[in-house]
């Protein structure tokens, strides 16, 4: 089943001064926008992905980023719901991603990271391999040890 991902909002004011570059909109996690809604919200736009969409989206620049259960990251244009760019990571992402810099971060779970630059197609960062369309590593994740 495919998802729908609507975005609701009481104008372009939400994209034009206020963006919410990462989960819950800053690395203190606050989750508080400067922007206020409208009594009445209306539907702007629609985005049909190809599976479920798990991770929250964030925006920064005009642009909404999110991860898929199809295994691709969308970017959106936030004004209008148009694709600018869509980028493989051959796994599910539930994790949110982040924009810093103009660089959008983003994890999948076959435990590859990537660094994608604005749009989507180019190494971010430097890669040992400059045939990959984008830079990833490989993470591995092991529980934190138990307190006494």
């Amino acid at each position: 089943m495919s998802a729908l991902a609507p975005l609701l909002c009481a104008g372009l004011s939400l994209f034009g001064g206020d963006e919410w570059p990462s989960f819950r909109g800053d690395p203190a996690l606050n989750g508080v926008a400067e922007s206020t809604l409208p009594a009445q919200p209306v539907l702007r736009w629609s985005f049909q992905a190809g599976k479920a969409i798990v991770s929250s989206p964030v925006v920064a620049a005009e642009r909404l980023v999110i991860g898929c259960d199809d295994g691709n990251v969308y970017c959106l244009d936030a004004r209008t719901g148009e694709k600018r760019w869509t980028h493989a990571t051959g796994d599910v992402i539930e994790a949110p991603p982040l924009i810093h810099a103009g660089t959008v971060y983003v994890g999948s779970s076959n435990g590859l990271f990537f660094a994608l630059d604005p749009r989507g197609r180019y190494p971010a960062l430097a890669s040992a391999d400059r045939r990959q369309d984008s830079w990833a590593a490989r993470t591995t994740w092991r529980p934190a040890a138990r307190r006494a």
